[in-house]
């Protein structure tokens, strides 16, 4: 390297990070990386001259935040603050050490080497999950979200994907740990001048991200006076103008396929980094296609939703049993799915398994058949698999995920017209319960539909599918 080039190295991030990189792995700079670097070399100047600073970064998937920050930053903060403490936490250990080890990667490196001249890795603390600065009192500790930094300092505190997926983002149980944690224990760990970096995919309203923001919002219930004022950059994948973000490294049809296969919902979040409250209409009913017959050479599958009992039965508007009989094809990653019937009863569990065995025998051989198996509902797959046993493929399903999640599955097909439904007396009723989903008062059908498609999807051009033993 010039002088000249070692000396923007050692004072603009962007150019250090072009220094220290691989040459087999090319550095594709978008504007987003412009700004993110130019905003994290102000943090850092501040930093050395007595100001905090509170960020969060909100960037789409697969646009190099955590290049940047997770990677990168630390080596280039200690080349000019050996003597800080950092923390790096993330939502598992293996991802924190992953990143972890590719920043002490980069204080390797002969580039780095070149650029900070006596700033090397110390050798009695050079773990994964812990390495220190030869002859100087800097450290690098990873964490989790879930076990903070117990015992660790930090001056400058990188949260890196807080939230393993949909799931966990869904659940309110999952979304207050997560803020306890941070915190009670992560923001615990900072030094008096400190800097806190939140990068992220924002994955709900309700998220960490979202809490931070109600918490610095004057208007909101939740707002409090003395707390960090944090500073937002938000990165949309598509502006207003149509334009995209990231041009360099992904063409527009990326964009849009991506668009088409997340659906709404969940696009506002992880590619707009602009989550919205989920509320009905969730699965878009008008764009629904009634046909006459079903396509030919379709594998098919039939989902059963269980309700029965005492309990159900004394509601006022008790649930159904419902069953949907399923089957999808798949094109550049787009799904087509096809509702061929559907069948519910309000029926105690004799009448509801007569029900299930009938519709089975109508089907075929050639329609596999799934039945839930959680809670009260254990043994009804024994009793329909005993009943069919060697003449219908009987498959046991474990539901865990959360309803919601599950129709998210369904939910972008729904979106891009891409559900063909057979003409029958019972679509006004699938209709209306698809229309009101999650917000409606019944979701037998709805779960019933996601169902099938789980079977029909994991099973799609495959042999034989077992969803559970």
């Amino acid at each position: 390297m010039t002088t000249a080039e070692i000396t923007a190295a050692r004072f603009r991030l962007l150019e250090f990070i072009r220094a220290v990189r691989s040459s087999d792995r090319p550095f594709i700079i978008g504007r987003h990386t412009r700004a993110i670097t130019s905003r994290l070399d102000r943090a850092l100047y501040d930093y050395r001259h007595g100001k905090s600073t509170y960020l969060i970064i909100t960037v789409p998937f697969r646009h190099g935040k955590s290049e940047i920050v997770s990677r990168h930053f630390p080596g280039y903060v200690f080349g000019q603050c050996p003597e800080a403490e950092m923390i790096l936490a993330t939502y598992s250990d293996s991802l924190s050490q992953s990143l972890s080890r590719d920043a002490r990667g980069v204080i390797r490196s002969a580039a780095f080497a070149e650029i900070f001249p006596g700033i090397a890795l110390s050798r009695e603390s050079s773990s994964v999950q812990t390495w220190g600065i030869r002859d100087h009192a800097g450290k690098f500790q990873t964490a989790t979200i879930a076990a903070g930094g117990t015992g660790k300092g930090a001056d400058f505190l990188i949260v890196d994907d807080y939230l393993r997926g949909r799931s966990v983002a869904e659940s309110k149980t999952e979304r207050d740990k997560q803020w306890d944690n941070f915190s009670g224990n992560l923001m615990t760990r900072l030094a008096p001048v400190h800097v806190v970096v939140i990068l992220a995919t924002p994955w709900h309203t309700d998220d960490l991200i979202g809490r931070i923001k109600n918490r610095i919002n004057p208007a909101h219930a939740d707002y409090a006076a003395d707390f960090p004022k944090f500073e937002i950059m938000k990165f949309p994948a598509r502006s207003d103008d149509g334009s995209y973000l990231f041009p360099e490294r992904f063409s527009p049809d990326w964009y849009e396929h991506q668009f088409a296969i997340l659906g709404p919902y969940q696009s506002a979040s992880l590619l707009q980094c602009d989550p919205v409250v989920r509320g009905g209409n969730m699965l878009r009913t008008e764009n629904i296609r009634i046909i006459d017959a079903m396509p030919g050479n379709l594998r098919w599958f039939r989902f059963w939703d269980l309700a029965s009992g005492k309990k159900d039965r004394m509601k006022d508007d008790p649930d159904s049993t419902a069953g949907a009989k399923i089957a999808v094809t798949k094109k550049d990653g787009i799904y087509t799915l096809y509702i061929d019937d559907v069948r519910f009863c309000q029926a105690e569990a004799l009448e509801r398994n007569r029900l299930i065995i009938d519709t089975a025998e109508a089907d075929g051989p050639s329609v596999t058949v799934g039945v839930e198996s959680v809670a009260g509902y254990k043994d009804t797959w024994s009793i329909i698999s005993r009943v069919l046993e060697g003449r219908r493929v009987v498959r046991k399903v474990n539901v865990s995920a959360d309803k919601i999640v599950r129709a998210g599955e369904i939910e972008p097909i729904f979106a891009a017209g891409n559900v063909y439904m057979r003409r029958a007396w019972w679509n006004q009723k699938v209709i209306e319960q698809l229309g009101e989903f999650p917000v409606g008062s019944h979701d037998d059908i709805v779960d019933a539909i996601s169902g099938g498609f789980a079977q029909a999807s994991r099973d799609y051009g495959a042999g034989t599918f077992i969803i559970a033993n």
